[in-house]
């Protein structure tokens, strides 16, 4: 299989979503036609997509939603939980530790905080470590994913700790910017831009 382009990645993860939710309705297959209109996407452009996976459709029937998910797992890496780290116990960190729904995907393994009334207790099962202590357990661990919700001021030197350690992607809560060397991911998700973009479409009273 080839690269994949990032734009298609995002799609992949979308159609994961979408039948997941299909298959608690009961459903066994799902055309192509239908991904693209719940997606808002078009029917060439699921094809396209699907293509990664081999000739896998049955004429008439479309796809064997069991065997997609299957396939898109695999895929994307997260046949089981992926191992992450938590840089940053407050508010949202530990929101985020709480949430069923996130921890489907990922496993924390630990997390970190600078509030040393923080460190060796444990946030909804996972154990708080002091920030000083992240290259030893990320180099002990062996773990390559790390989710950063810390104050800003502070996220790219708490950035720098992670990539020299060994992290490879980092899922950036903070309005940060951090600069990354080739071989290392970050993804921004930046939450006060994305209430001003949804802000936009919403009529006011």
């Amino acid at each position: 299989m080839g690269r994949i382009p990032p734009a298609t990645v995002k799609r992949l993860c979308f159609y994961l979503h979408l039948l997941e939710r299909l298959k608690k309705e009961g459903k066994e297959y799902v055309s192509s036609k239908e991904l693209a209109e719940r997606l808002d996407l078009t029917d060439t452009q699921v094809r396209r997509d699907l293509v990664y996976f081999g000739k896998m459709g049955k004429r008439g029937m479309g796809y064997e939603i069991e065997k997609l998910i299957k396939e898109l797992r695999k895929i994307l890496k997260i046949e089981k939980p992926r191992r992450a780290i938590l840089i940053g116990a407050g508010n949202l960190g530990t929101a985020l530790l709480a949430s069923p729904f996130f921890r489907k995907r990922v496993e924390i393994v630990a997390a970190f905080d600078a509030d040393i009334n923080k460190v060796g207790r444990r946030i909804h099962g996972v154990p708080v470590y002091s920030d000083c202590e992240i290259s030893r357990v990320v180099r002990e661990m062996g773990i390559k994913i790390a989710i950063l919700t810390t104050p800003p001021d502070v996220a790219p030197d708490i950035a720098g700790i992670l990539i020299n350690a060994g992290i490879q992607g980092i899922l950036n809560f903070t309005p940060a910017s951090i600069k990354s060397p080739p071989g290392v991911f970050i993804h921004d998700v930046d939450l006060t831009m994305e209430l001003e973009y949804l802000s936009f479409f919403v009529e006011e009273e």
